[in-house]
């Protein structure tokens, strides 16, 4: 993607008035997605273009280190990698996609081949931006190992 694009989304398929939204990363994954669920006619379908688009920014009280993963500093000393942690930065609403108040059921499809941690922690930041009375979240996860497009294309 070229520009712009925070807070806005690519329609693939499906009208925008849908109670029911189905969004992936990118449009291969929602694509993979609504093609195994037959392309309902209840639900608009679309890519949201990046994880950050779906998460927003962490609130900056709500980082934390990541238990494994180092880089090294200026010195070449390894030091802890900081992720952006589970709690969405107030006011940020403009910085990722908004669901309108019509839509009742969201799915998100993580990727699976993004670093666990952070994209765990970037899911469970999307559900609690996205929380509100009357609206259902669910986050679909590929297998253990995988990633949507690796099913796509029969990999077991």
């Amino acid at each position: 993607m070229r520009g712009h694009f925070k807070g806005s989304i690519i329609p693939l398929l499906g009208d925008l008035s849908a109670r029911r939204w189905l969004c992936g990363e990118g449009i291969e994954t929602t694509g993979w997605l609504a093609a195994q669920e037959g392309w309902r006619d209840d639900t608009f379908y679309f890519a949201a273009g990046s994880l950050g688009n779906i998460s927003g920014p962490a609130d900056p009280d709500s980082s934390f280190y990541h238990p494994n993963l180092t880089k090294p500093d200026s010195a070449g000393r390894a030091r802890r990698v900081k992720v952006g942690g589970p709690v969405p930065k107030p006011g940020s609403e403009g910085d990722c996609f908004q669901v309108p108040a019509h839509v009742t059921d969201l799915v998100i499809g993580a990727d699976g081949d993004c670093e666990k941690v952070r994209t765990l922690s970037d899911m469970a930041r999307a559900e609690a931006r996205l929380a509100r009375p009357g609206l259902t979240v669910s986050i679909w996860w590929p297998p253990e190992g995988m990633d949507w497009a690796d099913l796509s294309r029969g990999a077991k």
